[in-house]
């Protein structure tokens, strides 16, 4: 083989109908859907692979993309010479036909914009009678009251009202074990992001605030910039 254009699709699980609504409702991007003359349909499938690692890599994740939805898959097929029937040929008595050519997608790179989309990889929905008699442990507290481990602060406000320090004494707080506007602080280690200044200034911002704080530099491994 030396082009890696198509995969083959065929699932035997299925009804004829069955599989024909499958492959229409996942949008794949199929160049020609044979019915085999027995109880499957062949969708030959966009794969646009540049070589063999990718083109494995592609029918894998197609496979494995139609499992989890439902469709159980021949995975003899992903071989890239495997072949398909021949519409017009009659096989044990049965005539093989041409279903449908081109359906869905139209290249592999734009079905995995759907693909993408439905995979989005959520949790699974939990009645809450569930956690009646067994509510979950919660997360630990950094900012005792605020925030708990796992969870997302946002802080806003106009420019120049002091966001950038306040953060950093929030640093300082949890590095040292410390409270922050009055709330106890966890102690542990601490990754701030610095988008705005040069390097030396940031650092030195650190410094100040230690001193302005009145406070020894006990734990400043636990800072990382």
């Amino acid at each position: 083989m030396t082009k890696f254009r198509y995969a083959l699709v065929e699932s035997d699980s299925l009804s004829i109908a069955e599989q024909d609504a499958a492959f229409r409702k996942m949008e794949l991007p199929i160049v020609a859907l044979v019915h085999s003359g027995g109880k499957s349909l062949h969708a030959i499938v966009h794969i646009d692979a540049d070589d063999y690692i990718e083109y494995r890599k592609r029918v894998e994740f197609l496979y494995d993309f139609l499992e989890k939805n439902g469709v159980s898959i021949d995975k003899q097929n992903r071989n890239p010479s495997r072949l398909s029937r021949m519409p017009g040929i009659t096989r044990n008595g049965n005539r093989q036909y041409l279903v449908a050519a081109n359906l869905g997608r139209k290249s592999w790179n734009d079905w995995m914009d759907y693909a993408e989309g439905v995979s989005d990889e959520l949790p699974d929905m939990v009645s809450l009678d569930t956690y009646k008699n067994n509510p979950p442990e919660l997360p630990e507290e950094l900012i005792e009251g605020i925030l708990r481990r796992g969870h997302k602060m946002l802080i806003s406000g106009s420019s120049k009202a002091g966001k950038s320090f306040l953060l950093m004494e929030l640093c300082i707080a949890i590095a040292e074990g410390r409270t922050w506007l009055g709330f106890p602080c966890k102690k542990g280690r601490v990754l701030y992001v610095n988008l705005e200044i040069d390097p030396a200034s940031a650092i030195c911002r650190f410094l100040k605030i230690y001193d302005a704080l009145g406070l020894k530099m006990q734990n400043t491994e636990n800072i990382v910039v």
